[in-house]
């Protein structure tokens, strides 16, 4: 059965992890998967660590949860104000990824193993929203 919830938090550090709780209750609501559930709270975490430090302050972060044929889709979204050209170079290197065990990248490391279907986008006004499909299993 498909199903959308969209949720909204300060960009504030303090903010998420209230938001990571109530996203991860609809999953649960929803009967997703435990392992889906746990996947999707680290996704959250991350995304919108990483959100609230490209934003503008006072501005928000927003969250969307969506059940599909395919799995949970997630769609974190923010409004940018520094460049995320790092981000997609990242992506669309050679595929060889920092391990997890490195000072750097584990972030991107841990959204690669957690997630499929992964898609970045850059919009008008700085407006940057990755979306993803979350995977029952670590990888």
């Amino acid at each position: 059965m498909s199903w959308k919830a969209a949720f909204r938090a300060p960009a504030q550090e303090q903010a998420l992890p209230e938001l990571r709780r109530r996203v991860q209750e609809r999953l649960r609501g929803e009967g997703a998967p435990a392992a889906v559930v746990d996947n999707a709270g680290l996704l959250i975490s991350e995304l919108t660590h990483n959100a609230v430090a490209a934003t503008a302050g006072g501005r928000e972060v927003r969250v969307e949860a969506e059940g599909t044929a395919r799995g949970v889709r997630l769609q974190v979204e923010c409004d940018a104000n520094r460049d995320l050209v790092g981000l997609v170079r990242a992506l669309e290197a050679s595929g060889v990824l920092p391990s997890p065990e490195s000072e750097r990248g584990r972030g991107l490391w841990l959204i690669l193993n957690l997630s499929e279907d992964l898609q970045v986008q850059r919009g008008e006004n700085g407006l940057v929203r990755v979306s993803l499909i979350v995977k029952g299993e670590q990888a």
